[in-house]
């Protein structure tokens, strides 16, 4: 009992520094894309997201998440989780940001806390191996 609580807390303090890593690339990415090169708000974070996303399956898959098998398949389900993760947040940071005229870069933590919710539930359900 106690063996599986110190490995499920383990297994949060590696999600959150994996997502804390992969969250600072993804921000920092984008706000250079849009202030350094201009690029448009959601097409910075868009491409960030996915960059990032990359990043977090390779860290993920090694530190984090027990998969159920190591199939070919467990990226493309990660890739096509990320794409449903990454349409989340681009709804998102646009509802808040033009909807409720909060700025970019603000913003991106909505979307985050949105798509990362996502991503938790649905990594863990489909693509880890139960308890």
């Amino acid at each position: 009992m106690m063996e599986n609580l110190f490995s499920f807390i383990k297994k949060i303090i590696r999600f959150i520094g994996c997502g804390a890593v992969c969250g600072g690339i993804d921000y920092a990415i984008m706000i250079t894309l849009t202030e350094i090169f201009e690029a448009p708000y959601l097409a910075s974070s868009a491409i960030a997201y996915i960059l990032a996303t990359t990043l977090n399956y390779f860290i993920s898959s090694r530190f984090v998440f027990e998969h159920k098998n190591r199939r070919s398949y467990d990226l493309p389900a990660f890739l096509l989780l990320g794409i449903v993760a990454l349409l989340l947040n681009v709804l998102v940071m646009w509802l808040v940001t033009e909807k409720l005229g909060v700025v970019y870069y603000i913003s991106k933590f909505a979307a985050s806390a949105v798509s990362g919710l996502w991503n938790i539930i649905t990594r863990k359900v489909l693509l880890e191996k139960p308890l």
